[in-house]
């Protein structure tokens, strides 16, 4: 481990090498170096994750983006062009078998968040008293709020016909509650 290494708060480790994130955004690593996996490339900043795979390396940029380094026999270090919205990562090493040449290559993983216009947003729902309110951002327009009472029956959702009011960038509706189970969507 290098000498005086401080203020971490993340930890990787890969085959034979490792990383540490840093409180103030920046990686260190160490370790073997044969393909440039310990070589943290130079104006690597805003790290907010690290991810270490058998070979390579990886690190996750507050803006969303990511940094890859180290072996790319598979792609693994090839960051796809226009990948961005991540908000998580993950490395996964090689593994040897027993036959002269068999081998898993390595690989990278990024989780990218919806962003799709498509995609319905989150429905956030508060009870009071007899009624429930429902609650989504203007952001996401050509939802309808949807309701059910039995998730089993493929076309049982019925469109909530009370239109939403806009309070505070948000679609607002009340629905009554009555009786058992009720279930919600925007579709």
């Amino acid at each position: 481990m290098p000498e005086g290494l401080n203020r971490v708060v993340a930890i990787a480790a890969g085959s034979y090498h490792s990383l540490a994130l840093k409180s103030d955004g920046t990686v260190v690593a160490w370790g073997w170096n044969v393909f440039g996996q310990s070589t943290v490339p130079g104006g690597l900043s805003n790290v907010v994750a690290i991810a270490a795979g058998g070979e390579h390396s990886l690190a996750l940029k507050s803006d969303g983006t990511v940094a890859a380094w180290g072996s790319n026999a598979t792609g693994e270090s090839t960051v796809p062009a226009g990948l961005n919205g991540v908000v998580a990562i993950a490395a996964g090493g090689y593994r040897y078998d027993t036959m002269p040449g068999d081998y898993a290559a390595g690989h990278s993983l990024a989780l990218v968040a919806a962003t799709n216009q498509n995609m319905a947003p989150a429905i956030v729902y508060q009870a009071s008293g007899n009624n429930i309110l429902l609650s989504w951002p203007l952001s996401a327009p050509g939802f309808s709020l949807q309701s059910t009472t039995n998730l089993t029956a493929h076309n049982s959702w019925t469109i909530l016909t009370n239109l939403p009011v806009i309070v505070d960038s948000q679609n607002r509706v009340t629905d009554r509650i009555s009786g058992g189970a009720k279930f919600y969507r925007l579709h």
